[in-house]
């Protein structure tokens, strides 16, 4: 499971989708709430194989969702 509280922007979900997607996993499920301007999307993702994600890939998972996060982000919001 990845959760994900940010800023809401435009094109935040894709990014965010993106990222998660580059380091080919397979997103089972999403959740995806905004509460005013804050966003809070939970994922629950799984290798291709279906098992749970080794820290490896799990690391590199956060990485770039932090990379797509601070990208776009508001110099105050980093």
């Amino acid at each position: 499971m990845i959760e994900v509280g940010a800023a809401d922007r435009p094109g935040l979900l894709f990014d965010l989708a993106s990222a998660v997607a580059a380091q080919a996993v397979d997103v089972r499920l999403a959740r995806v709430a905004t509460y005013g301007h804050r966003v809070v999307d939970v994922f629950y993702v799984t290798d291709l194989e279906g098992h749970k994600l080794e820290s490896e890939l799990a690391a590199r998972v956060r990485e770039g969702i932090e990379r797509a996060l601070s990208a776009n982000a508001a110099p105050n919001e980093r």
